[in-house]
């Protein structure tokens, strides 16, 4: 649960909030950590700790589409003026 939880806040850390994909990435990951907690409160440790790994992948992916999006924005300002970039 602490690697999730610690995920989400590196997500939110690099501004996820702010790249469209990545936020829906990011609030799945924090209902499925206070979805994990709920469980934890109810005995089904089981199922938190699916809920917590599943937590720390959807964070995971948010931090990967936060790079990406930085990534892309470099690579267009590095471009000479004129120059064709690719969307994709």
């Amino acid at each position: 649960m602490a690697s999730s939880i610690a995920s989400v806040n590196t997500a939110e850390k690099l501004g996820a909030s702010q790249v469209p994909e990545a936020a829906r990435a990011l609030e799945s990951a924090k209902h499925e950590v206070a979805w994990a907690r709920a469980l934890i409160v109810n005995g089904k440790h089981g199922r938190a700790q699916l809920m917590a790994e599943r937590a720390e992948i959807d964070a995971a992916l948010a931090i990967a589409l936060v790079r990406e999006h930085e990534a892309r924005r470099a690579a267009q300002q590095a471009a000479p003026p004129g120059a064709a970039t690719s969307t994709h």
